[in-house]
This record gives structure tokens, C-alpha cells and sequence, in this order.
């Protein structure tokens, strides 16, 4: 009776704070103080009465204890002490609590996303950091945190070994663009008062109460978390272990590690069916993300949604070329340096592989001019197969050996055939590389190069309004500008693939997104480049001190 009324009158279980613990987990708290929490976050709206009516209730002593009787005479029951006032928001308490909690848990899921599976991304990644089982604990490195350790050392960024009411604040309306008040930072600070951390703020095990939604999930080797055709109820983050992503006939297309996430495209897409199969390649712990709270989280949480779509897009792509390299009709080729796969202006009958393991190098070339550069495990060819064009550039072998796997066109078209889902996928690849062409056939013609301040040059060039965004007029231009035979249909698909926030217009950061340099950090020198734009790169002038500000971060 005790804590039915505790819970009544704060809105909150005396032993589970934060509504998230487990039967046990509160018997254990029982066991180890009895009594109700009577603080001043908690209870100070109540009377003296009230407080001692709780108190009496949930006397650890039996003997002690008021009587089913002796709790109906009480003065508090009786109304000898009862107040006409208006306890205001007693009954929004909890409901508050909730929606809080909400927020953070939202912030807490958008900096998961941002840490895991990171190669995957649109300016295409090394497939081989995918596809290849790499141990990335050997030579007696360090066990890899738990991603949650992970998003608690990402609040906590001095090391305190705490969260504090600022760390809250900050990191919320860094992932949610929500702004905390003090008091909403105290009122989920306060039910941990009990903790080790106290007042000063949320420990590492308070925070996973908080986080109490994302449930860990423990499965033995060789367990199958979905199969493909299953309908898609939740999406999952890797905390230990291997899972290997299949296809429905049960051949492997990458395996997962710690860190990384998956399940989330049947969330995603309108079609709520699994795509593949996920397979435990070791004994595996997991956190279970289902499908009603990834809603919340990516409702409060614009960046969280936007950074998943980004890779669940590169996760597709990935897929499909790692379902063509398992195609048995591939002819491997062995090349000296120099030594040309094909030339600018051929007719394309041909894709290819660069071996992942001694594949070396190749020079992809316009003219005279490099202006790109295939490594291990990357594709290329597709293009002139897919849109029945002469090849665009001249590619050769830049290493002392290089090693190719070759498919036919025949091949390639009967694979489409086979899988005509995956026709969208290498269209949409081979769309961006048409725009990351035009971008750089742009910097070639004003006699620059390919780094970064080029790149950004090329965009500010390109924004012809000045607005900080291309619309799909603008992106005409730019890839009119290199081939005008380009079909505006696939400008059309183009902007649709790469505008996930679906505005109608390529944002700075879309157009980063495109390129690996960019993506993978590799920022002229500088790993704190940020774009002078502003948060999304969206809202205010391309101006030409912008371009040198950043060039200026960058040298």
C-alpha cells in the first residue's frame, strides 16, 4: 500500500526512479535501503502528513507498520490536515519525467548512430574494411568499450567520470537541436541523488538506467537474430561480437563488429521486410532498438535520422557489390604499372574489381590529369554499361602489379536481371560519380586541384545565388557544363539520393558527404575542419571570405 501510494503521490516507483529497472534490480535496491527517498526534488511538494503516512506504510518492521485499520484513521486518510490547495503539475510529474527522458535517450541513439559503422558512407568506402573478417583486437590491444561507455564518454568529455547538468545540455541540444532549461536538467538529474555521483550528476550506471529503453540482448554462436523476409520490428548495435550479414540463400555479403549497427533499413523503408540475414559469428551481446521507440528517437532527432539514411543508402550499395563480387563468372587479370584497362571515349563492355588483398592501384584519368585513384576492394566500369555511354575517363594500373577481377557486360546485364532491385543502387553510385566528375572537371578548368579548399571552392563557384544550398537548376549546370547529354532524369535521382532531408536542395554538408576526402577526415591536415556555413551548412551566403576562411583552417 505503501509504495501504491508513493507512487501516487510523486509519480515515480520508491525503488525504480526512472522506470526502467528490472524485478530483481529492484529487490536488490529494497535489500539495501528499505526506506521510501524522501528528498526535496521528489517530495517537497507534499505535507508533513503525507511524508509521514509514507513513512509509517513502508516501515522495514512488520511489528512497526501501520495496520490496514490504523492507516484508515490516519489524519492524512481522515482529512483532519487535508489541504485546499492545488498541488499544480502532480499530475504531469511523470508524464515530464518521460518526455525527458525521451529527449536524452534520443541524444544518447543519434550519438550511436554517429560513432557506428562509420565506413559506411556515400562517398563509398574500402569494401574490404567490411567484407573481410579483421580482427581489430589482435597484438593485445585494449577490449573495445561498450558503446554505451562510448556515448557516456562522448557527455562526458573532461573525464569526470560523471555527467553534469552542462554536459546534458550541451550534448542534447547538439543531437536534438532541443534546449534544456536548468530545471529540466536537475529534474532528471535528481532521482540519482542516491547514486555514486550524487548531486553533481548521472554516473555511468545511472546513465544506463536512463538509457534503460535500449535493451541488451545476449545470443549464442550460430543464432539467427532475423532471416530474410521477416518483418523488421527493431534495428540492433553490436556491443561484443561477430554478426554476418547474408543473403536469403545463405551466402555471406559482410560481417559486423563491435560498434557497428544493422537492421535498421526494414525501419527505414516502407517495405518493413528484412532484406538479408542476420547470422551470430561468435557469441554476440546486442542492443535492441524496437520499432516504436527508433520512431521517438529519430522524431526528436533530426541529425539521427539524417545520418542513418545516409548510411543505410552507402549500407545498400555495399550490399549489392559485395552480391556481384560472389558471382562465380569473374575473370581474374594481372597488370604491369602503366598498363591500360581501357581509354577515355571506348564503348564500355566491361566492369571491374580491384582484388582486395594485392589489388595496388589505379590512375583514373581526364586527358593527361589524375583525377582519381581506384584502391583494394573499390568497382569501377559500371557507368558506361549502365547508361550505354562511351567511357568517361582512361583508367591504368599505378602500382609495379596490379590485380583485377573482370565482368563481362553480359554478365553484368544478366546479374541486373537476376536482381533488378540492385539496378537502382548502381544507378544512384554511378549518378554521384557523374556529379563528383563535374565537380572536378570544374577545378581542372580554373586550374586547381582536388583538395578540400578546391572542392569548396567548386561549390561556392556552382551556388550561383549565394544561399548556401545548389538547387537542382544549379546541379544542371554544373554537370551540363561537363557532358550536356546527360539526361535530366538522372539530375532528377540524383538530387532525390542525395537530399535525404528531402528539401529539394543540396546543403554544403550533402556535398561533403560525396566526397571521401572529406568524409573520412582526411582534411588537409586539419582533422577540426568544420564547414563555415553554419549546423547543416544551410541558411546564409556562400561568400568568398567564407572559401578563404576555410582554406585558411586547412593550410
Amino acid at each position: 500500500v505503501g509504495v501504491i501510494l508513493y507512487i501516487m503521490l510523486t509519480g515515480v516507483h520508491p525503488f525504480d526512479l526512472t522506470g526502467v529497472a528490472t524485478d530483481v534490480e529492484i529487490e536488490e535496491q529494497i535489500q539495501k535501503n528499505p526506506l521510501p527517498p524522501i528528498t526535496p526534488g521528489l517530495t517537497s511538494h507534499l505535507s508533513d502528513s503525507a511524508i509521514n503516512l509514507i513513512q509509517m506504510l513502508m516501515e522495514p518492521n512488520s511489528t512497526d507498520r501501520l495496520s490496514a485499520n490504523e492507516m484508515l484513521h490516519h489524519p492524512w486518510i481522515a482529512g483532519d490536515e487535508a489541504t485546499t490547495d492545488i498541488m499544480i503539475g502532480s499530475d504531469q510529474k511523470l508524464s515530464k519525467f518521460r518526455d525527458l527522458r525521451a529527449i536524452l535517450e534520443a541524444g544518447i541513439f543519434s550519438l550511436l548512430i554517429e560513432n557506428g559503422s562509420k565506413y559506411m558512407a556515400l562517398s563509398e568506402y574500402t569494401p574490404k574494411m567490411v567484407y573481410k573478417d579483421i580482427d581489430h583486437h589482435k597484438n593485445n590491444q585494449a577490449p573495445a568499450s561498450s558503446v554505451l561507455k562510448k556515448a557516456f564518454e562522448a557527455f562526458d568529455l573532461e573525464g569526470k567520470g560523471f555527467i553534469s547538468a552542462d554536459d546534458l545540455s550541451r550534448v542534447v541540444a547538439e543531437t536534438t537541436q532541443h534546449q534544456l532549461s536548468d530545471r529540466d536538467t536537475n529534474e532528471m538529474i535528481d532521482p540519482f541523488n542516491h547514486d555514486t555521483a550524487g548531486k553533481m550528476g548521472l554516473s555511468l550506471s545511472s546513465f544506463s538506467k536512463v538509457a534503460g529503453n535500449l535493451k541488451h540482448k545476449h545470443y549464442p554462436r550460430g543464432h539467427i537474430v532475423f532471416r530474410a523476409g521477416d518483418e523488421g520490428d527493431a534495428m540492433y548495435f553490436i556491443n561484443s561480437g561477430k554478426v554476418e550479414i547474408q543473403t536469403k540463400k545463405g551466402k555471406l555479403v559482410h560481417i559486423l563488429r563491435h560498434g557497428d549497427f544493422f537492421g535498421e533499413g526494414s525501419l527505414l523503408e516502407d517495405q518493413n521486410s528484412r532484406f538479408s540475414t542476420a547470422r551470430c559469428a561468435t557469441p554476440v551481446d546486442l542492443i535492441k532498438i524496437k520499432r516504436n521507440d527508433f520512431n521517438r528517437y529519430i522524431q526528436n532527432s533530426k541529425s539521427a535520422k539524417e545520418t542513418l539514411m545516409h548510411r543505410w543508402k552507402a549500407r545498400t550499395l555495399a550490399d549489392t557489390k559485395a552480391m556481384i563480387r560472389l558471382q562465380a563468372n569473374l575473370k581474374s587479370m594481372e597488370l604491369n604499372k602503366g598498363d591500360t584497362v581501357y581509354r577515355e571515349g571506348e564503348i564500355g563492355k566491361s566492369m571491374y574489381f580491384v582484388d582486395e588483398n594485392r589489388g595496388g592501384h589505379f590512375d583514373v584519368k581526364h586527358g593527361d590529369v589524375t583525377v582519381h585513384r581506384y584502391e583494394q576492394g573499390e568497382s569501377f566500369g559500371e557507368s558506361s554499361l549502365l547508361f550505354e555511354k562511351p567511357r568517361s575517363s582512361t583508367v591504368i594500373c599505378a602500382s609495379d602489379k596490379c590485380y583485377l577481377h573482370e565482368m563481362m557486360g553480359s554478365d553484368f546485364t544478366a546479374f541486373l536481371e537476376s536482381y533488378p532491385d540492385t539496378k537502382s543502387d548502381l544507378l544512384n553510385m554511378c549518378r554521384k560519380r557523374l556529379f563528383k566528375k563535374a565537380v572536378k572537371r570544374y577545378a581542372m578548368q580554373h586550374n586547381r586541384g582536388f583538395s578540400n579548399k578546391d572542392l569548396i571552392q567548386a561549390f561556392a563557384h556552382a551556388d550561383k545565388d549565394n544561399n548556401g544550398d545548389l538547387d537542382i537548376d544549379e546541379v544542371k549546370k554544373l554537370m551540363h557544363a561537363m557532358d550536356p547529354t546527360i539526361h535530366e532524369k538522372d539530375i532528377i535521382e540524383l538530387m532525390r539520393y542525395i537530399d535525404v532531408d528531402e528539401d529539394g536542395k543540396l546543403s554544403f554538408n550533402d556535398f561533403k558527404r560525396l566526397f571521401r576526402s572529406f568524409e573520412f577526415g582526411e582534411r588537409d591536415g586539419d582533422p577540426k575542419y568544420e564547414d563555415s556555413l553554419g549546423k547543416g551548412g544551410k541558411g546564409r551566403e556562400v561568400k568568398e571570405g567564407d572559401v578563404h576562411g576555410q582554406e585558411e583552417k586547412m593550410n
